[in-house]
């Protein structure tokens, strides 16, 4: 139940109405300080649009105040008297006497990053994981004297969590409220304005490097001469010059500055070096005579190699790691050059254009300068007539574009708009790039641009918001009140769980709810679900295609988890099923019982130290699916294969999640700046793009294997005979690859954890499976499968958690592929149906005291949930495996790993929660629910 009842949609229309109305009188015509004939002229400025301007304008950014420490250290600090202190502590604090005693560190730093990388073997890498490592080491021992052991140490993951969260929330145009400072006002939970985060954030890097500065006064009271800028910092402290959070704040910006820049600029320099073997040559021609026996070179011989530091340079100039630098402000109006500049502007050094910038390169070959280059090359091509439109689009056409311009109108003139258009060449390539892109001829202007996106707008707003679908007589689906455009998005704060629990009570177990664009049918009656997808399933039973996320992840939709409904979706989940059914479970019944002995290992391991379990846990049905997959497996949750795994998964999860995507919740966003709407569709594709290239490391060893003449049984092997009879292409081996370990690690591991969290929390349950073990098995003997089939009680436990913690809250979305009836309601064609799994297992008309975790509730159910899921509805235990022919493919491998890990450790340890229950009411929601991290104790049985 919600908290407090939402507001009327009167309120809520007159709020916003009133809002906007006050913003564009102060934003559109209130102008400060007009130029006169005879003042200053204003800046230069592209065309702009009412209220949002050119998405450019940066105010002050709270966020950054928040996780910034205030504005009190020296990156961030307001210029004046303050700043010169910082300033002046740092650059005494961290001057060339430590970096001078640090050098050999640094040297260290660097063998042990090599030698990390030379275990690899030749395997490929991703090698940003070990150049982190090596950075924030270094900085680690300028600024502590302190070091993490690999890129897998807890320390270094941490901070490397907490500086992408941190640069993402600062970012001035990845934060509305910075762009638009009336979002402050309105609900956080629709701007996307994420202040709590931002303080979560700020905590964290508080208690980070007050955990290193404890360390470094341990050190220090102990009496180690430790030589480090932190030591002076904390000398500065006790003269009175900085207060604590002054030392805390300048540590942390030295960490993140340090760690992210340098390791970027190295990434981006092996990238380079990668793609270029004749650069690599020249290195490795320039440094050969250097003997292997003595190390690394001193910083003072390696300034003397040409090729190194040209390398070095060149790929600074291409890849500045902060592009815009950090932004300035003006503290007065000014002018210069004419132009008027207004006080409280933010100042952005675009950074990587003047390292690009062409012009420097055309005046130097003006003033008679031998430049040898690639850009150089062009230019006379492009003087000799040699290059044809496709060339130029395709090598550099904004460069050459840019020659063309010098030419015809002055290297330092812009053009006006009359001159523009009287330039053929550059008008020509903009018309083939828009051809192209959109697959037909188009003169662009900047008039006719802006003409062009209000009237899209407009149409789309008058097309999506005025049309209504014929219904037939049939009554319209219930449906809390909405707004113009945005529909019901106001109406969803964080949880959108208990947002659709407090409609369903309203409005009935079925009814309408809109995310902007998206339609969506809301249902929350297990007896409906069964009805719509069972007994008319055609009609319930595909997918929707509207995610643009789930498009690059699936590789256009080509799991068969996402594919339509239709003949491709047979034959994919055919291929599936022939790989993971029923026949193939008594062979991966071994590889579960062989992650079920190292699982009891790794436990054991811990020795009764308070732990997290989910990293355990993940390894284990991590391992049990990649042996399937490949026939492979890792020994260690800290493998650097593994640690990057969670998190591709945990990204990928949380981006299918049906409130991840703004721009599927608001089409025309995909028109907008991607960096201001949070669209984030370059990291998602990034990011698979890098799942991808894992996976192909996976099917190159497994093909190796294979020509050696190892029988390798395994379901990659199966489906890449498919490819080669031609029944899938390889984007299709990819993407099974990909949705059955995603499936088959993430959404089991979720419900041990959840498991693990219950059983911790009530010690009576655990003494219960305990007896009956004794009672069935015998005392200290770890079950067998069958012998776990047959402990009622422990299996209770099992379907009572997946009933109260459903890994897919929602389950997958279904689409509605024609108008239906149903009980009187109009469901229109193309509405995505979300099934309620975590509200229909909640449903206090089927469970007596739903939301109470009560095992005893299943003690009679004799048949396994994957059996009950394809009955009535009235007999299932729970609803959590999906519906209709939509089921979860992979529940009866699930079924027996969780009966195998819930098996061993009810037998061989006693569960402990630390300081009090472990929290089972809150979770993190993507597209799967998963608790919250907590620790516990495993304590053997005796």
């Amino acid at each position: 139940m919600l908290s407090a009842s939402p507001p009327s949609t009167d309120a809520v229309k007159y709020t916003v109405g009133a809002a906007i109305a006050i913003y564009i009188v102060w934003k559109t015509l209130y102008q400060r300080h007009q130029s006169t004939p005879d003042g200053p002229k204003p800046l230069p400025q592209p065309p702009m649009l009412p209220i949002l301007g050119n998405i450019h304008h940066l105010n002050e950014n709270i966020i950054g105040r928040i996780i910034g420490f205030n504005f009190r250290t020296v990156v961030s600090a307001p210029y004046g008297d303050d700043w010169r202190k910082y300033r002046r502590i740092f650059l005494e604090s961290t001057g060339m006497r430590i970096m001078a005693q640090k050098q050999p560190a640094i040297q260290f730093e660097a063998q042990e990053m090599v030698s990390h990388l030379v275990k690899m073997n030749g395997e490929a890498v991703y090698p940003l994981h070990y150049l982190q490592f090596f950075a924030y080491n270094i900085i680690l021992r300028i600024m502590a004297d302190d070091r993490c052991d690999g890129p897998s140490d807890l320390l270094l993951l941490e901070e490397l969590e907490a500086q992408e969260q941190g640069f993402a929330l600062a970012s001035p145009v990845k934060n509305p409220s910075s762009l638009f400072p009336i979002l402050r006002f309105l609900p956080k939970s629709w701007t996307g304005l994420p202040l709590e985060e931002a303080l979560e954030n700020a905590r964290g890097n508080t208690e980070r490097m007050q955990r290193l500065v404890d360390r470094l006064r341990a050190r220090l009271e102990a009496g180690e001469d430790v030589q480090c800028a932190g030591r002076n910092l904390l000398a500065k402290e006790e003269a009175g010059e900085l207060d604590h959070e002054e030392v805390l704040g300048t540590l942390g910006v030295s960490l993140a500055a340090g760690v992210e820049t340098s390791s970027t600029a190295l990434s981006w320099w092996i990238a380079e070096l990668a793609n270029h073997p004749h650069v690599q040559q020249n290195i490795v021609e320039e440094i050969r005579h250097i003997p292997k026996e003595a190390g690394l070179p001193e910083y003072e011989v390696l300034q003397g190699f040409p090729h190194l530091n040209a390398s070095i340079r060149e790929t600074l100039r291409l890849h500045p790691p902060a592009p815009f630098g950090v932004p300035h402000y003006t503290v007065e109006d000014d002018v210069y050059r004419g132009y008027r500049i207004e006080k409280k502007r933010t100042i952005i050094f675009n950074i990587h254009a003047m390292n690009r910038d062409p012009t420097r390169l055309t005046k130097r070959l003006d003033a008679g300068e031998n430049v040898q280059c690639f850009v150089r090359d062009i230019l006379e091509k492009e003087a000799q007539g040699e290059l044809e439109h496709e060339k130029v689009l395709s090598m550099m056409g904004i460069t050459i574009a840019t020659g063309y311009l010098k030419e015809q109108v002055g290297a330092s003139k812009f053009p006006t708009n009359e001159e523009a258009l009287d330039l053929p060449y550059l008008n020509a390539t903009i018309r083939e790039t828009m051809r192209l892109a959109s697959g037909r001829t188009v003169r662009l202007t900047a008039r006719k641009a802006l003409g062009t996106a209000a009237a899209v707008v407009v149409a789309y707003a008058i097309w999506r918001y005025s049309a209504k679908p014929s219904q037939n007589g049939a009554k319209p689906l219930p449906q809390p009140p909405s707004l113009p455009v945005f529909g019901n998005v106001h109406l969803i704060d964080k949880d959108p769980l208990k947002c659709f629990e407090y409609y369903s009570q309203k409005l009935g177990p079925i009814f309408r709810f809109d995310l902007g664009a998206q339609r969506l049918l809301i249902v929350n009656d297990a007896n409906i679900a069964y009805e719509l997808t069972s007994k008319r399933g055609p009609l319930y039973n595909s997918r929707p295609t509207d995610n643009p996320f789930e498009a690059i992840i699936t590789q256009d939709y080509r799991s068969f988890a996402s594919t339509p409904y239709g003949e491709v979706w047979r034959k994919r989940r055919r291929i599936f099923m022939d790989a993971l059914g029923s026949r193939r479970l008594p062979k991966y019944q071994e590889y579960i019982d062989l992650e079920s002995q190292h699982l009891l290992i790794n436990i054991s391991n811990i020795k009764q130290q308070p732990t997290n379990p989910l990293p355990l846990i993940q390894l284990f049905t991590y391992n049990v699916i990649i042996k399937v997959l490949v026939d492979e497996r890792f020994e260690s949750p800290d493998d650097p294969w593994i640690v990057r795994e969670m998190e591709i998964g945990g990204m990928l999860f949380d981006c299918l999640a049906p409130t991840g995507n703004l721009a599927r919740i608001f089409p025309i966003l995909r028109f907008f700046p991607q960096s201001w709407v949070g669209y984030k569709e370059e990291d998602v594709r990034t990011t698979v793009d890098e799942g991808n290239c894992r996976f192909e490391v996976l099917i190159d060893r497994l093909k190796k294997r294979l020509a050696s003449g190892e029988d390798v049984q395994c379901f990659v092997r199966d489906i890449l005979e498919k490819e080669a009879q031609g029944e899938l292409d390889h984007q299709e081996v990819q993407a099974m690859m990909g949705v059955t370990l995603a499936a088959g690690y993430e959404t089991t591991a979720s419900t041990v954890t959840w498991w693990i969290a219950e059983l911790a929390n009530h010690p009576e349950v655990q003494a219960k499976i305990y007896a009956e073990m004794k009672e069935k098995v015998g005392t200290g003997k770890y079950p067998t499968h069958e012998e776990a089939l047959d402990l009622p009680y422990l299996n209770a436990t099992i379907r009572e958690t997946m009933r109260l913690h459903p890994a897919g809250p929602f389950a997958l979305p279904h689409l509605v592929m024609d108008d239906d009836t149903y009980q009187g309601y109009h469901i229109p064609k193309n509405h995505t149906v979300i099934f309620n799994v975590y509200g229909m297992n909640r449903d206090p008309n089927r469970f007596e005291n739903p939301n109470v975790f009560n095992p005893d509730r299943y003690l009679n159910v004799q048949q396994p949930s994957s059996v009950l899921t394809n009955g009535r509805p009235e007999d299932r235990d729970h609803t959590s495996f999906g519906f209709g022919r939509r089921v979860c493919a992979g529940m009866h491998l699930a079924e027996r790993e969780l009966l195998a890990v819930t098996s061993l450790i009810a037998s061989k340890f006693i569960l402990e929660a630390i300081d009090g229950p472990i929290d089972t009411e809150h979770y993190h929601l993507g597209l799967n629910m998963s608790a919250l991290p907590y620790k516990v104790k495993f304590i053997p049985r005796a």
